[in-house]
């Protein structure tokens, strides 16, 4: 099963949000899924069933997908 995600930023196109953690749930009978980024870094959370998403900066006005 294959999941496409997309994040589109609001910001001001000259604004950048700083240090961001997106956490996307998974089904809690998941066992660890692969998970790739355009942008950041991705990891399978069991413990929160979910899936965390960091990103040092993210710029305004830009489509980014996990």
């Amino acid at each position: 099963m294959g999941y496409f995600k997309g994040w589109v930023s609001f910001l001001c196109i000259c604004s950048t949000a700083t240090n961001v953690e997106i956490e996307v749930p998974v089904p809690s009978d998941a066992a660890n899924p692969n998970i790739r980024t355009s942008m950041g870094s991705a990891a399978y959370a069991p413990e929160r069933d979910a899936m965390v998403w960091k990103v040092k900066s993210f710029p305004g006005g830009k489509v980014t997908t996990t």
